[in-house]
């Protein structure tokens, strides 16, 4: 997989550059940063895998990750609270001391982000929308929720979960979060579930004159995708400790552009998560050499456009040369 190798080679350049990286201190914040992104790319892949692609992720995530922030902070009240501004500043005594219990606020927010899924599959499956408008339009949607609910960033999440995330460690808490998402989505991915997902990916009326319920495996992928983009807006809210309504749209192109990285085929049919994780961890690493190497900021996305777009056209290629040699 040529993100590994890229992924390596970055790794070790940075190490070299910057020899105290490969400490808990430096890693932990890096994993912390980088993981919810990886998460989100999972989600992609499974939308991939049924021939589809979901832009709506990062907007989603920003939305759970609000709530996730609202429900920790104001509970039921984020109504109210939300809109106003209220929430955001924690200005008024008390306001920000009325939260839920966290593990009740992750289950709520991961159930919003299912729904979100939902509606996008409801409107490829039964509506048939192209997978690029109606996720575009839900990205949209999620986007002008995110300003409703806290039209500026802020938010106050409690003490307890964020000193548990951050604890600095060589494998850290957010490095065995993602482990075990990327695990758990790779066993389903092989799964009788899976299995006809790579099917509908593969050849969509074969799959349909086989007896397959393409409608209903569809609309899984893509409530896959939106649960992934909750567990991401959590683990986000965990690592800045607050939530800000304009960020989206640069998570979905790394999200993508990770997954295409790590070897998922745009065309469907094929995606393993871990190579997905791999891809956008790559990208952190490639954006962390440009950092260490004291690039010129205006050419900092340059040299990293250049180098992604090297690393997608090799993995394309060697994707298309697979399938050659085994069909």
């Amino acid at each position: 997989m040529p993100a590994s190798g890229l992924g390596l080679v970055s790794l070790i350049l940075v190490a070299v550059i910057q020899p105290g990286f490969l400490t808990a201190s430096q890693l932990t914040p890096f994993f912390a940063a980088y993981g919810p992104v990886a998460i989100i790319a999972v989600g992609v892949a499974f939308t991939l895998l049924v021939g589809g692609i979901d832009l709506s992720v990062g907007p989603v995530m920003g939305v759970c990750a609000i709530m996730t922030v609202l429900l920790s902070s104001v509970g039921t009240h984020f109504l109210s609270a939300g809109p106003s501004g209220a929430a955001a500043l924690c200005a008024d005594p008390g306001v920000c001391e009325r939260g839920l219990p966290f593990a009740l606020v992750v289950v709520i927010v991961i159930m919003v982000g299912a729904v979100f899924g939902l509606l996008n599959g409801i409107a490829i499956s039964v509506f048939r929308l192209q997978p690029l408008v109606a996720t575009l339009a839900m990205g949209f949607g999620a986007a002008g929720l995110s300003l409703y609910l806290m039209p500026q960033p802020g938010g106050q999440m409690p003490q307890g979960p964020l000193t548990w995330y951050s604890g600095a460690a060589i494998i850290s808490v957010p490095l065995e979060l993602l482990v075990l998402y990327v695990v758990l989505a790779a066993i389903l991915m092989r799964t009788p579930l899976g299995v006809r997902m790579r099917a509908v990916g593969s050849h969509r009326w074969k799959a349909f004159t086989s007896g397959i319920a393409v409608n209903r495996i569809s609309m899984a992928a893509y409530v896959a995708s939106g649960t992934s983009a909750a567990v991401a807006g959590v683990l986000l809210t965990l690592n800045s400790g607050s939530a800000d309504p304009s960020i989206g749209v640069e998570y979905t192109l790394t999200a993508v552009a990770g997954a295409v990285l790590g070897g998922t085929a745009l065309r469907g049919g094929w995606a393993d998560p871990f190579g997905p994780a791999i891809g956008v961890l790559t990208l952190g690493l490639l954006s962390e050499l440009v950092t260490v190497a004291k690039v010129p900021t205006y050419y900092a996305q340059l040299t990293t456009g250049i180098i992604i777009l090297g690393g997608l056209t090799v993995t394309q290629v060697l994707l298309r040369r697979s399938n050659r040699t085994t069909s």
